[in-house]
């Protein structure tokens, strides 16, 4: 993300973690469109990214900040950490938080959807497709709005919103 101008890094960032609600909005579509082949489909778009690695490791090479910014052994990586733990601990449990608002809406809603209202497989599927659509608009617009309170205030924000 250094590479990126810092106006445009919200966008970025967003458009870049659109990939899971990218991936459920597929998972629904693209057997319903290919009924013959089902699954299959699916599991083999799912290994391109992969193929990708493998040509980012081999011919990108590395960013000036994070040359600059490496650590020689992972014990000096441990002690860098250490010197920052409050803030290590801080960005831990951010993260924490954020993953699990972000798995209770993506992969809990619909079996709680099913147990305690009685959803069947198509109901359960449009109103995670559309959700995820939700998501992937939103995603990628509203990482673009400022809202002065720098990037931990947004992700505050976008977290209380309902889903």
């Amino acid at each position: 993300m250094e590479k990126v101008p810092p106006r445009l890094r919200g966008v970025m960032s967003g458009l870049l973690q659109q990939g899971y609600a990218a991936a459920i909005c597929s998972r629904r579509s693209v057997p319903a469109r290919l009924p013959h082949w089902g699954w299959r489909p699916l599991f083999f778009i799912g290994g391109l990214p992969a193929l990708l690695a493998l040509f980012v490791r081999a011919r990108v090479h590395e960013s000036e900040v994070w040359r600059e910014t490496r650590h020689e052994t992972w014990s000096h990586l441990g002690r860098a950490i250490m010197s920052n733990w409050k803030l290590f601990l801080y960005l831990t449990v951010l993260m924490a938080m954020m993953n699990m608002v972000s798995h209770g809406t993506q992969d809990m809603y619909p079996t709680f959807l099913q147990r305690d209202w009685g959803f069947g497989p198509r109901a359960r599927a449009a109103v995670t497709a559309v959700s995820q659509v939700g998501a992937l608009a939103g995603g990628s617009s509203a990482d673009s709005i400022p809202t002065g309170w720098g990037d931990v205030g947004r992700l505050v924000w976008h977290s209380r919103e309902p889903c």
